[in-house]
């Protein structure tokens, strides 16, 4: 009984120390400026998504920043756009858009974002994104045809040997067994709560996308 109690206590103290090493070395929400003069929202399944627009009465583009970025990514670049009304996106997830305990995959990306394109009555437009913005770009115009107008890609990331990362962050940063285990601990409600402001859910999702499904 003793040994039995001990043993599960140092299982609970290591889990406990996983936890918070997790918390510590998982990207985090940057530093992030609201301007309510400039910020609206968008009402999508039941959460909110900011945006900006420049109210060109013009045909619509949309811009999708990069990983732990948010729609300030397109701040310069969009205020000199004059052939299109640019409408920048903080994606679910990210930025000051709400940040529920989703899949953060490509698949839920596409879903939310032509729930947003729905809400803003925007049948078919131009998707432009950097980074994992522009993968997400890709993904749903493969998918969803019928609503991207064109792509505007810079730098997509995901594709083969373009994931590198530091050890041990290789192992868990791309689809498998320690993909998943890890996803496992960060989507607990005590890792949500001891850290909020972790982007931990949302990159292991990200990560486990680029399989050799989104590739082909």
């Amino acid at each position: 009984m003793i040994i039995a109690a001990i043993g599960a206590g140092a299982f609970i103290l290591v889990s406990f120390l996983c936890i918070l090493a997790l918390g510590v070395v998982m990207p985090s929400v940057k530093q992030i400026t609201s301007s309510p003069e400039q910020d609206r929202y968008a009402h999508v399944d039941g959460y909110r998504l900011r945006y900006r627009t420049t109210n060109l009465a013009k045909p619509p583009i949309v811009m999708l920043h990069g990983f732990a970025n948010d729609l300030s990514t397109w701040e310069k670049l969009s205020s000199t756009i004059t052939c299109a009304n640019a409408i920048s996106l903080d994606l679910i997830g990210f930025g000051l858009s709400d940040k529920p305990a989703i899949n953060y995959n490509f698949e839920s990306h596409r879903k939310y974002l032509l729930a947003f394109l729905d809400a803003l009555h925007i049948q078919k437009t131009v998707l432009v994104g950097t980074s994992m913005g522009a993968s997400i770009a890709l993904y749903t115009a493969a998918k969803s045809p019928e609503r991207v107008a064109g792509v505007v890609a810079f730098a997509p990331s995901g594709y083969p040997d373009s994931m590198r990362h530091a050890w041990p962050a290789d192992y868990f940063y791309k689809p498998g067994a320690a993909n998943r285990i890890l996803r496992a601990i960060v989507g607990t409600k005590l890792f949500r709560a001891l850290f909020p402001n972790s982007l931990g859910i949302q990159a292991l999702d990200v990560a486990n996308t680029y399989n050799v499904e989104y590739v082909n």
